[in-house]
């Protein structure tokens, strides 16, 4: 009978220490345009894997860039790797007159080199041009603003224009050629392009660029940012959800570690009663 209780209690430690339900979260950063900090703790989710939003407030008159680190990094190491990156996303602030250069948002992925901070960065990114209406493609050397780099020739579908307010589905696509030059996407169609923002209805822009050399040499991107610029005299907000990243922290559920301390405490129990 002992054996029984002391079995039933091991059984209840593994179970409780190897199940499988988790809840991941995403961890973002708020920088200001010179790379300062601003806010360590700027929210939490956003990814597929917690089916939650993270909504973030600019203040007016402030530009604010909101960073995720912490996910497995999308790897285009090896020649003729195509990865995509999903997200939604609304805001306000969307149409013309708003934001710094009159670029109200932007959104990319780049390499953090392994250091803190994002200074030393590199990456591909987009902005939204409302005069266009379209987005504009950038690569992304080092410097303090992420969202500050050399503008490449595109092409694209441009229908449309981002509203406020309203839930758009977006895509980052890169694509390494045989030469191990990266582009964003290979098209202007949806499932080519580099990047796409559609509400699924009335707006859809689609934009690629050729492959050029990655920035800094760096193949492996492992952080996502996005930046809302807000000039206007009222705080505006951004919403995330469904980003496709995996995040790397993983947390038990209260559920696992009660079972964990259930067998723990029968182990205990059993002690004294062999005493």
């Amino acid at each position: 009978m002992n054996r029984v209780f002391r079995s039933a209690a091991l059984f209840s430690i593994a179970l409780g220490l190897s199940a499988t339900s988790y809840a991941q979260s995403l961890s973002w950063s708020a920088y200001d345009t010179s790379g300062n900090l601003v806010n360590a703790n700027a929210g939490t989710g956003g990814s597929v894997s917690t089916a939650d939003t993270v909504s973030f407030t600019v203040p007016a008159g402030q530009s604010l860039i909101f960073v995720a680190q912490n996910f497995v990094p999308v790897d285009n190491s090896v020649n003729l790797t195509t990865n995509t990156v999903t997200y939604n996303f609304s805001a306000q602030g969307l149409g013309t007159g708003n934001g710094i250069n009159l670029r109200p948002l932007a959104v990319g992925l780049f390499n953090t080199a392994g250091t803190a901070g994002v200074t030393d960065d590199n990456g591909y990114y987009a902005d939204w041009n409302p005069a266009g209406p379209y987005p504009e493609l950038f690569t992304h050397n080092t410097g303090a603003n992420l969202f500050s780099g050399t503008q490449q020739g595109q092409g694209g579908t441009y229908v449309g224009s981002l509203q406020d307010n309203v839930t758009f589905a977006g895509q980052i696509r890169l694509r390494t050629n045989g030469s191990g030059n990266i582009a964003l996407g290979g098209g202007a169609s949806y499932g080519a392009a580099g990047i796409t923002w559609t509400d699924g209805a009335s707006v859809t822009n689609t934009a690629y660029i050729n492959a050029t050399a990655p920035p800094g040499g760096y193949k492996t991107f492992d952080e996502f940012a996005i930046y809302l610029s807000n000039t206007s005299a009222s705080d505006e907000t951004l919403n995330l959800d469904s980003i496709s990243v995996t995040p790397l922290n993983v947390v038990p559920e209260p559920s696992t570690f009660v079972m964990a301390a259930m067998g723990l405490l029968g182990l205990v129990s059993f002690r004294k009663f062999r005493k």
